[in-house]
This record gives structure tokens, sequence and C-alpha cells, in this order.
């Protein structure tokens, strides 16, 4: 009884320090400050507890508590992980579809713009969600790259038999 408004304040304590973190963490981060935090708290609640039997049912309450809203911000990192993971996917999946349709193709426009995302995409993306988008990334960026080649060679096949044709004509009727 004399130990719940302290296990509260605790608990608060702990919520506090966590929802100061910016969320999507990786796993080895949010761990890290979920220890940090969880000592913190115990050693705030080793200080202020009374009694000494009544303290190891509370630690033990305090720890129950501590390890459910660390469970939601573990859910709560691979939320935020997932929704900024798919943004950035779907942002360089814009652009890949963007450089499939220039009017000219360059295959060192291509490349520039494959590995511009490519690398944003490492930068940024952070959190849980990372390796299975990663592998998706990785998927759609080789379909782009081989969609891409393949109509290269077919613009270019197209303009190198459209210009043999006006060289034969200039040839045959002109000179």
């Amino acid at each position: 009884v004399f130990n719940k408004g302290i296990l509260e304040r605790c608990l608060k304590l702990y919520s506090d320090r966590m929802a100061k973190l910016g969320l999507p963490l990786s796993e080895q981060s949010l761990q890290k400050a979920h220890e940090g935090s969880r000592e913190e708290v115990m050693k705030a609640f080793d200080e202020q507890h009374f009694g000494h039997r009544h303290a190891k049912k509370s630690v033990e309450k305090l720890d129950e508590e501590i390890d459910k809203v660390y469970k939601n911000f573990i859910l709560a990192n691979e939320y935020q992980s997932s929704k900024l993971c798919e943004a950035l996917y779907t942002r360089c999946e814009d652009k890949m579809d963007q450089l499939q349709v220039l009017r000219l193709p360059s295959m060192a426009k291509f490349n520039a713009g494959f590995l511009q995302c490519n690398q944003s995409f490492e930068r940024e993306c952070v959190g849980p969600s990372k390796t299975s988008y990663e592998h998706r990334m990785m998927k759609m960026l080789g379909r782009s790259k081989s969609l891409f080649i393949e109509e290269y060679n077919h613009r270019l096949f197209n303009w190198l038999v459209a210009f043999s044709l006006v060289m034969v004509v200039v040839g045959r009727f002109i000179i």
C-alpha cells in the first residue's frame, strides 16, 4: 500500500524516459534505452520504498509493469519503422518508374537515380522492418534495372534501324 504511489511514480518515470526516444530506432538502441531507463527506475524505487518484505513484491510488480510498457514500445517501434521504410520504398519505386519513361533513356541517369535511391534507403530506413524492406527493395531495383536495360536496348535498336533506313534512302536517291 505504501509503495503503490512510489511504484506509479517510478513507472511514470520509465514511461517518460522511453517516450523521449525518437522512434523508430534499431532494436539494439531500443534495448539499451530500456535497460538504462529500467536501471534508473529501479535505483529510484530502491531509494524510496518502504519495508523489506513488501518491497520485494513491489519490485516484481514494477518489473512486470515495465515489461508491459516496454512491449508497447517495441510494437510502436515496429510500426514506426514499417511506416518509414514503406514511405522510402514507395518513393524509390516512383523514382524508378519515372526513370523508366524518360524520352531519351540514359544509362548514366538511371544508374545515378538507382544509386541515390539505394543510399537514401540505407541511410534513412531504421528499425526492425529494415531487413524485410531491404529484401523487397533489392528485388524491385533488380526488376527495374533489367526492365530499363531491356527498354534501353529496344529503343537503341529502333533508333539504329531508323537511322539505317534514312541513310539507305539518302544514299540511294540523293547521292
